[in-house]
């Protein structure tokens, strides 16, 4: 897909700046910018009897417009390539998929769920650029193309 046509389906308050974000990752090829900010009510453990502010990373409008668009296209040829690859359903949709799947597979199918929500906690900027740059770098071209 597109980046216009994607940029239609993202919510009308964010559209502006996932252009203007898309603009400035054209320019320069390449998106790794985030911003620090604190979430508001939360707090993590720094030692034993104290606690300290939750510091984010929260990605700009570049990263957000380029690595979403490219995520949704990667995503949409992961469901083509691979039937079984399931991602966005809620809880009711998933469970009525799996009742289906394994009344047809049958009940000796291993299945595996992964939830990425915390995905972003768990990296180190060597793994990092061990895997995501060289994935993202290696496609690029061929994503901007498409």
């Amino acid at each position: 897909m597109l980046f216009p046509e994607y940029l239609s389906n993202i919510e009308k308050s964010k559209q502006h700046s996932y252009a203007s974000g898309f603009e400035a990752f054209m320019k320069f090829k390449w998106a790794q910018t985030y911003e620090l900010m604190l979430k508001k009510r939360e707090t993590q453990i720094a030692t034993a009897d104290k606690v300290k502010p939750r510091l984010l990373m929260n990605p700009t409008d570049q990263v957000k417009a380029s690595v979403g668009w490219t995520s949704y296209n990667l995503l949409q040829l992961f469901k083509y390539n691979t039937p079984e690859f399931i991602h966005g359903k809620n809880c009711h949709d998933l469970a009525d998929h799996l009742e289906h799947a394994v009344a047809e597979l049958g009940s000796d199918v291993v299945f595996i769920s992964f939830d990425g929500s915390k995905y972003d906690a768990h990296q180190h900027e060597s793994l990092k650029s061990a895997v995501d740059h060289r994935f993202y770098a290696y496609f690029l071209d061929e994503i901007l193309v498409k």
